[in-house]
């Protein structure tokens, strides 16, 4: 378990969960339906902040130009950017990290697989083929492991399991696509009378 004080905050309950995914079936026509279980779990994400600069050489002189900088999250799983939440996490009142997981809840962690030199590296590479700058061009500060905790909320609907994930964070359900059941389907448009 790691020691730092790298936990986000529960601000979305497990009830506020439970209320979305109900609110998304029944909106989808959906009005027999069970969740039946749900989940915490926590993921790892990496904030920092960058500077890219170019250089150039003029005989005995070397100018460094700044082209970008500012902050960013690195999603681990997702092997990808995040531009929102460092935004919301710099902004956010909500910035009192805890030293471990809300013992209210049955959780899972995902641990990181990397270390903070490797994510470093997999940072500068990726921001350096955006930049077009090379590797070297490319200052890393702040680096910072957080775990970013998920519901996962399992429901049966018309006897088939769909299991939604509910982000803590942005306090939406990712992955909304369920059918809409038959009966509340429009043939070509309709209006319904």
């Amino acid at each position: 378990m790691p020691s730092e004080k790298n936990f986000f905050p529960i601000t979305f309950s497990f009830n506020d969960a439970v209320r979305l995914v109900d609110n998304l079936i029944g909106a989808k026509g959906y009005y027999s339906f069970n969740i039946e279980k749900t989940r915490l779990v926590y993921f790892p994400f990496w904030f920092f902040n960058f500077s890219a600069f170019t250089e150039t050489d003029s005989g005995k002189n070397k100018a460094h130009k700044e082209i970008a900088a500012g902050s960013k999250g690195f999603d681990e799983l997702g092997n990808d950017f995040s531009e929102k939440f460092p935004e919301q996490f710099r902004n956010s009142e909500l910035t009192e990290f805890s030293d471990k997981p809300e013992a209210d809840y049955k959780i899972k962690l995902k641990q990181s697989e990397y270390s903070s030199q490797e994510v470093k590296e997999m940072i500068q590479v990726k921001l350096a083929s955006m930049f077009s700058v090379p590797k070297q061009n490319l200052v890393i500060s702040s680096l910072k492991l957080v775990y970013l905790p998920k519901w996962f909320v399992t429901a049966i609907i018309d006897a088939k399991e769909y299991i939604f994930e509910v982000s803590l964070i942005k306090q939406e359900i990712l992955n909304p696509g369920i059918p809409v059941r038959n009966h509340c389907r429009r043939k070509n448009n309709a209006p319904l009378l």
